[in-house]
């Protein structure tokens, strides 16, 4: 499995904070709660080392926090169009550089 890079983490915490910051809007979570779901946030992203790591964080946050199950599909799904995108960008540069060769 690839490494995140930190490029990768910027957008995971991007995701997640949106998720996170849509949890104290509507008052779903405490200000005790807030601390440690915003500590955890931080800890295990900057620990992650591939996606794994981050869908297996998501998992264990929801088993625990089940108020952030509706966040965590929306922050899984953001999470694969970003993976998706970074693989169709590596594919058609993969496939300009062919070509430029071939001419």
């Amino acid at each position: 499995m690839k490494k995140l890079t930190e490029e990768d983490k910027k957008k995971i915490y991007e995701f997640l904070v949106d998720a996170y910051i849509e949890l104290v809007r509507k008052n779903i979570i405490g200000k005790v709660e807030r601390k440690v779901l915003a500590q955890k946030i931080l800890d295990a992203v900057e620990s992650a080392q591939n996606s794994a790591d981050i869908y297996n964080f998501i998992n264990t946050l929801t088993k625990t926090y089940t108020f952030f199950q509706p966040a965590a599909v929306l922050v899984k799904s953001n999470f694969d169009k970003y993976e998706e995108e970074k693989v169709i960008n590596h594919l058609e540069n993969y496939i300009n550089n062919f070509n430029i060769q071939k001419i």
